[in-house]
C-alpha cells in the first residue's frame, strides 16, 4: 500500500498536544489495482483492508526506512516544513448532538453566518464532512472515535489532464489562486450596506420616514389597516458603479408590518411572496419629487440608520442552489466548490446569491410565470433590530420581465 502521510508526535505544533500519542503516525492506502481494491474492500469504510492507520510507539521507533518498492503512480515526496494555524467551526449537522452544552441563542447566530469546517488537510479541529456526519465507532469499547487528521482529495489533488478532481489523492497542489480562477464562474459580487448616524435629507437609508410620491399616503397593512414600518429606502443612484440598476432608476423601499405582535404575520402569512404584510416597490425616478412622510405611531419604531457606503465581497452559491447550474458548468467545478464550501454571505447585501436558511425558493412572478431575480438581503438583528421568524432571513426579489412586480419573502432559521 502507498503511505499517504506519516507524521512524528515531536514535529507537532506544541498547542496540538498529542492527539495521537507519543510516536509516528501512518496512513496507507492501497491504490493498486485501479479501483478493485477500493471497491471489493470497501475502503470508505472504517477498519478497510486496504487501508491501515496506525501510531508506531516512541520506543519502537529506531528502525529504518523501508527499501523502494514498485507502486504504481507512487507520489513524490513531500517534507512537511511547519503549520498554518486556523479556527474551525462545526457542520450545522454536527451541532445537533452539542445543543444542550450551548447557550441560549447560540447555535442560531452559529446558523446564521456559518462558519463551516475548513476543506483541505489539517490535523485536528472539526471534520469538513462532505456528506453527513459519520463518526465511526470502536470494535472495542463502542464508543465513537476522536477526529486525529483529514485528508482532502479535492484540496490537494487535481488530475492535470482533465481538470477533474480524482476521488483519491492524485496528481499535484492545487494553489488557492488556481482554486478561485476555476471557482470564477460561480462568483457574483455582493455588496455590504455601510451604516451610519441619521443624515437629515439623505434618501437611502434603513428605518425612518419613506418618500412619498405626492398626493400619496404611508403604505398601510392589508389586515390592520395600520401604517407598515419602512425597513429600508434605498435610492438607485446611492449603489455601487459596479452594481449597475438591478431595481432600475428609482427608489427602492421595502415596508413591512410589525403592528399587533404577530397576528399580521400569521394571518397576512408575511414570509410568503405578496402579502399584503408587506410591501416591496421602486418608485420611478420621474416620481421622487414627492416628501418625506409625516411621521405616524408605529409600535416599536426603528432609529433611522442612513447609508454611508458600500464593502465589496465575492459571493458563491448554495450548494442546493447548484443543482440549477450544473449544466453549465466544466467539469470538476461542482465537486470544487462543494469541497471548498464557501457558503453565500449572510448579512444584510445587495446582489451576489441568496443566504439560503432553509430549502432555494425563487418566487414566481403572477404575470409571467418565470422566476424572479433576487435583489436585496436582510438578515435577523444585521442592521435592523428585528427578527423574521425564529431568526430568519429575508429577500427581496424583481421580475425581469416586468420590472414593476417585486416582493419579499422570508424563512426561519428555526
Amino acid at each position: 500500500m502507498q503511505l499517504f502521510v506519516q507524521l512524528d508526535s515531536g514535529d507537532l505544533p506544541a498547542d496540538a498536544g498529542q492527539p495521537f500519542g507519543d510516536g509516528v503516525l501512518q496512513v496507507f492506502y492501497c491504490t493498486n489495482m485501479e479501483e478493485e481494491c477500493e471497491v471489493l474492500c470497501q475502503a470508505h469504510l472504517p477498519f478497510s483492508e486496504a487501508s491501515l492507520s496506525r501510531v508506531i510507539p516512541r520506543d519502537q521507533t529506531q528502525g529504518f526506512d523501508a527499501l523502494p518498492v514498485s507502486i504504481p503512480d507512487a507520489f513524490p515526496e513531500q517534507s512537511l516544513t511547519g503549520w498554518s494555524r486556523h479556527n474551525d467551526f462545526p457542520d450545522q449537522q454536527e451541532t445537533v448532538a452539542i445543543n444542550d452544552d450551548l447557550p441560549d441563542g447560540t447555535l442560531a447566530l452559529l446558523h446564521a453566518h456559518r462558519p463551516a469546517p475548513r476543506a483541505g488537510d489539517k490535523l485536528l479541529g472539526w471534520p469538513h464532512w462532505v456528506q453527513k456526519v459519520d463518526y465511526p465507532v470502536c470494535p472495542c469499547c463502542q464508543e465513537n472515535m476522536n477526529f486525529v487528521l483529514q485528508l482532502d482529495s479535492l484540496f490537494i489533488a487535481l488530475d492535470p489532464q482533465s481538470g477533474q478532481a480524482e476521488t483519491t489523492v492524485r496528481g499535484r497542489v492545487m494553489l488557492p489562486e488556481e482554486i478561485k480562477l476555476k471557482l470564477a464562474p460561480l462568483s457574483r459580487t455582493a455588496w455590504r450596506p455601510r451604516i451610519g448616524p441619521a443624515v437629515p435629507g439623505a434618501r437611502s437609508k434603513f428605518g425612518g420616514l419613506p418618500l412619498l410620491r405626492p398626493d400619496e399616503s404611508w403604505p398601510c397593512c392589508g389586515h390592520c389597516h395600520q401604517p407598515m414600518q419602512l425597513f429600508v429606502q434605498l435610492d438607485s443612484g446611492d449603489l455601487p458603479a459596479d452594481a449597475g440598476q438591478p431595481f432600475g432608476d428609482g427608489v427602492l423601499q421595502v415596508f413591512y408590518c410589525t403592528n399587533m405582535e404577530e397576528e399580521c404575520e400569521v394571518l397576512c402569512q408575511a414570509h410568503l411572496p405578496f402579502s399584503e404584510a408587506s410591501l416591496s416597490r421602486v418608485i420611478p425616478r420621474d416620481q421622487t419629487h414627492g416628501f418625506d412622510a409625516l411621521p405616524v405611531t408605529i409600535p416599536d419604531a426603528f432609529p433611522e440608520q442612513s447609508l454611508t457606503g458600500w464593502s465589496r465581497h465575492n459571493d458563491f452559491p448554495d450548494q442546493q442552489e447548484t443543482v440549477a447550474i450544473n449544466d453549465d458548468l466544466p467539469d470538476g467545478t461542482l465537486a470544487l466548490l462543494h469541497a471548498h464550501r464557501p457558503a453565500p454571505r449572510a448579512g444584510d447585501k445587495l446582489l451576489g446569491w441568496p443566504h439560503w436558511v432553509q430549502n432555494v425558493d425563487y418566487p414566481v412572478c403572477p404575470c409571467c410565470q418565470e422566476n424572479m431575480n433576487f435583489v436585496l438581503q436582510l438578515d435577523s438583528t444585521d442592521t435592523l433590530p428585528f427578527w423574521f421568524g425564529d431568526y430568519g432571513c429575508a429577500y427581496v426579489f424583481r421580475c425581469e420581465n416586468h420590472p414593476e412586480v417585486m416582493t419579499m419573502t422570508w424563512s426561519s432559521r428555526g
